[in-house]
């Protein structure tokens, strides 16, 4: 892993709070929109996932 990736991880993540906050939407409206399950989103948004894998999209 390279050194830092955590921090980096978590800066991504706090900018797609960021950007979903401005545009108005919940986490769930965003999960609708992009198809992936809001758990995930909210994972990504708190700096606990690196990877999008098939199995997060919506069924």
């Amino acid at each position: 892993m390279v050194k830092g990736y955590p921090q980096i991880q978590q800066n991504v993540g706090d900018r797609i709070r960021e950007l979903r906050e401005k545009q108005n939407h919940t986490q769930e409206s965003l999960a609708l929109k992009s198809g992936l399950d809001r758990t995930y989103i909210n994972s990504v948004e708190n700096g606990r996932r690196k990877k999008l894998h098939a199995k997060h999209k919506r069924q």
